[in-house]
């Protein structure tokens, strides 16, 4: 029922939803705000979509409201970035998290396993502080100095995944931008 109304969201120059079960969700005053005076859909109809089809239709209309829903952090347990980004941007129900190294940890140096190991550290604390952890891992990119450290890679990887296997990228790469990495792992999450 609900992919019959899709192609009517995408006629529609605006929407405003009332449906009990985003009443109490944190986006929807700010959708109420944002988009006052717009047509009411029932909610039989979108009780099949989540969160982020709604977002992603509202931006065919206004483009500011998706702008406002992104929230960018940096996080206290990881070390400071080094250079014009965050730790990771959450948009509705996703988090997606900037590349991760073990630059300024104790395997930075060390063995790939180590540095993996180190990121995956981190990758966890990014999940914990957003109330989840590494089983809603959506996709992982791997970037590697040495394709010939990828068995010691996929070996952490299922270690620390636990049979809840994402999505994933493999990117050789001549260097990372210290010398004394050989690892990055960037990741999307569902929240």
């Amino acid at each position: 029922m609900g992919f019959k109304c899709w192609p009517v969201w995408l006629k529609l120059p605006t929407l405003q939803i009332r449906n009990k079960c985003l009443v109490d969700h944190p986006y929807a005053p700010l959708l109420r705000e944002r988009l006052p005076g717009m047509i009411v859909l029932s909610g039989s109809i979108l009780q099949n979509f989540r969160l982020h089809a709604l977002m992603s239709a509202c931006s065919w209309s206004s483009r500011g409201v998706i702008m406002s829903l992104l929230k960018r952090t940096n996080y206290t347990k990881l070390p400071k970035p080094g250079g014009p980004y965050v730790h990771a941007v959450r948009h509705a129900d996703t988090l997606y998290v900037s590349g991760l190294t073990a630059f300024a940890t104790e395997a930075q140096g060390q063995a790939v396993q180590d540095q993996a190991r180190a990121i995956l550290e981190q990758l966890a604390a990014v999940a914990a502080s957003e109330g989840t952890n590494l089983k809603s891992l959506i996709k992982i990119t791997v970037f590697l100095t040495e394709i010939a450290d990828l068995a010691a890679i996929r070996d952490v990887l299922f270690d620390y995944l636990d049979g809840a296997l994402p999505a994933s990228s493999l990117v050789a790469v001549s260097a990372l931008f210290s010398p004394d990495l050989n690892v990055e792992i960037e990741a999307i999450l569902a929240l």
